[in-house]
């Protein structure tokens, strides 16, 4: 049973993953902004269900890449938690 839990988390994760590559490498700079505009304003009517707070970092992620200080931010933030990991997963 946890194998399969696993497996599916996995596979989830490689698709989820995929598809925000698809988006952040589309051409065209509008269809970034049109697809992070519409997961922020789900993300901010996140009390209805299927719509939920998970889309609003979602959005601000894919508009990170069009928006230099929100980049900037990101990647501070990618930064500490990838410190803070390296942290935790410390063989004691």
């Amino acid at each position: 049973m946890m194998q399969r839990l696993r497996s599916y988390l996995e596979d989830t994760t490689r698709r989820l993953v995929q598809a925000i590559g698809r988006i952040k490498r589309h051409r065209n700079p509008w269809v970034r902004r049109g697809v992070a505009g519409l997961l922020i304003l789900g993300g901010l009517l996140g009390f209805l269900p299927v719509l939920g707070v998970w889309m609003l970092p979602l959005g601000l992620i894919i508009l990170s890449d069009e928006v230099s200080w929100l980049r900037r931010f990101r990647r501070r933030v990618h930064v500490w938690l990838l410190a803070r990991y390296r942290r935790v997963r410390k063989p004691s």
